[in-house]
């Protein structure tokens, strides 16, 4: 037995929906992925798993959305008419900052809080200073007010920034999301092919499918680390 030496397969985005839309029952599998009718299926595809992908990081497990970002402040960054505003394809912080006046100086941790806690400060108004609380307004926009306002002009603010996935075009490309989530992706599109036809039993099937695949792809995301309980007691002794 001669067991394969590579890992790297990777399934382009057309080459997910053609097998989507095979096993949805809406193209044969010796049918070739061209012609218009090809060309109208697969711009459905990518529309629906833009849909879904947009949609993934509100409540599910991910790694490869989440990056480390510095923010070059100016002084007066963040105080109430001047917000910190991030990237456009922003979803979230996550977590702490981290403020550094320069590359010398030891980082200060900035936690977040709620709007009423950054309502209810009297720093909103105080001399930029040295931050250590922000507000993470969220909208069309996220804006970042930090509590006092930055002090120094050229001081950085480190976050981790959750961010949408990468769109689903051109079809050439591969998906942004870690391998193990294309299984789940070929079975949830392949249901709303199958829904867009008419194919309800069809429908059915992948739903279950995709609703039993969901909850593996989704464990095998969660951060795994090694875990002991223990607990105390009172005694006698």
């Amino acid at each position: 037995m001669t067991i394969a030496t590579t890992n790297e397969e990777d399934f382009e985005i057309d080459r997910l929906l053609k097998r989507s839309a095979q096993l949805a029952g809406i193209m044969g599998i010796e049918q070739a992925a061209t012609g218009s009718q090809w060309n109208a299926r697969a711009a459905f595809g990518r529309d629906e798993l833009d849909l879904i992908l947009k949609k993934l990081p509100a409540g599910c497990p991910f790694t490869r959305n989440v990056e480390f970002t510095t923010i070059t402040l100016a002084e007066d960054d963040g105080d109430p008419d001047n917000p910190i505003v991030l990237d456009a394809d922003t979803i979230d912080l996550i977590g702490v900052g981290m403020y550094r006046e320069d590359s010398t100086a030891s980082e200060t941790q900035v936690r977040q809080i709620s709007r009423d806690e950054w309502q209810e400060s009297n720093d909103k108004n105080a001399d930029p200073a040295t931050p250590t609380r922000m507000y993470v307004q969220k909208g069309a926009a996220i804006n970042v007010f930090l509590l006092p306002a930055a002090g120094t002009a050229g001081a950085t603010l480190r976050v981790q920034r959750s961010r949408f996935l990468a769109d689903a075009r051109p079809g050439d490309r591969t998906l942004d999301v870690e391998r193990h989530w294309l299984d789940w992706l070929h079975f949830e599109v392949a249901a709303r092919y199958a829904l867009q036809a008419g194919k309800m039993i069809k429908y059915n099937a992948l739903r279950g499918e995709a609703n039993a695949e969901i909850l593996k792809t989704q464990a095998a995301s969660s951060s795994q680390m090694n875990q002991q309980m223990s607990y105390d007691h009172e005694t006698g002794w």
